[in-house]
This record gives structure tokens, C-alpha cells and sequence, in this order.
């Protein structure tokens, strides 16, 4: 299915060296806390800007690092459940509704 929104993501991944220089960027201004969460220096999720677009760091590690075009329903889940953490190992995707059952359970 193509969207704006695929075809943007499509755009940034086409671009991989400024992705993975931009990846590489954010990973390393991380602290690692609790249970090997990677965070960037606040007390929020971090947003970036890329290409025009704001959108969440964790989002942007997840989908460009592994080169995903994701739908209008596909989200971000974090394993750790901390939105502030851009581990990709912490990192995958499913619904929104996978992602509240996760906050239910937790």
C-alpha cells in the first residue's frame, strides 16, 4: 500500500549512509540506565527532526535502521516499556492495540 507516509519513510531508507550516520548519531548521545534502556538526555520521549518531519527518535531508529516501511496502524513497541528508550534491542513494532495490551499487562 503506498502512502505519504510510506513514501516518506521509502525516501529516508533510500538515503541509508545519512541513516546510519543519523542512527549512529543518536545512539551515541545515550545514557544507559535501568535494565540496558538507552535514553537521551530528558525527561521525554526525544523527537527529532528529519527531512522536515518531527517525529519520536525510538520511531525513527526502529523503522529506518531496519529499513521497515510502516503502515498507518503500525506503531513503535517498547519491550522495556519505556518510551524514552531508543535500544533497538528494546525495540519492535506491532498495532496500537498490541501496544495498550502491553501497558494492560504491564
Amino acid at each position: 500500500t503506498r502512502t505519504l507516509n510510506r513514501e516518506w519513510w521509502a525516501s529516508q531508507i533510500e538515503n541509508w549512509e545519512v541513516c546510519e550516520e543519523r542512527i549512529d548519531s543518536l545512539l551515541g548521545a545515550t545514557v544507559q540506565v535501568d535494565h540496558g534502556c538507552l535514553v537521551l538526555g530528558s525527561s521525554r520521549s526525544r523527537r527529532v527532526s528529519v527531512s522536515g518531519r518531527q517525529i519520536y527518535a525510538y520511531q525513527y531508529i526502529y523503522w529506518a535502521g531496519n529499513a521497515l516501511l510502516p503502515n498507518e496502524e503500525d506503531v513503535v513497541r517498547h519491550a522495556c516499556h519505556n518510551r524514552r528508550c531508543i535500544n533497538p534491542l528494546h525495540l519492535t513494532h506491532g498495532t496500537q492495540s498490541e501496544n495498550l495490551n502491553d501497558s494492560r499487562d504491564r
